[in-house]
């Protein structure tokens, strides 16, 4: 299997401990799962990001939360920590800044506040 290691694809097993070859550990669901969000991770945020489990905690727990709508308690110092974390990888300078840093860094080329959208006028008759 295809995993990668700081964004650089290597051929491994899906798990990234030592321990039994490839060919001998079947890949469960939970070291896929764990290879897949640092994929994500790297994609998103950038390399620097990969091994930053504490976000996709941080993630998974507030969707979790938010499952419940207005039910449940609000966590604000989760939320505050990961928008800091996630600020943090998008103002790091340098290659493999990640997606979201791409996305800020491109300029609007349109001013979307003031596209108005109305509703075609009727045919008459």
């Amino acid at each position: 299997m295809r995993v990668t290691t700081g964004c650089r694809p290597s051929r491994t097993s899906c798990t990234s401990t030592g321990g039994a070859p490839p060919s001998a550990r079947p890949c469960t669901w939970p070291l896929f799962h764990a290879a897949y969000q640092r994929i994500v991770r790297c994609i998103l945020l950038g390399d620097a990001a990969t091994d930053d489990e504490r976000s996709t905690e941080l993630r998974d727990r507030l969707r979790a939360d938010g499952n419940w709508f207005m039910l449940h308690r609000r966590h604000h110092a989760l939320r505050r920590e990961l928008f800091a974390r996630t600020q943090q990888y998008i103002d790091r300078a340098g290659p493999g800044g990640g997606l979201a840093r791409a996305i800020v860094e491109t300029p609007r080329t349109a001013d979307h506040t003031s596209l108005r959208f109305t509703a075609a006028p009727r045919p008459a008759g």
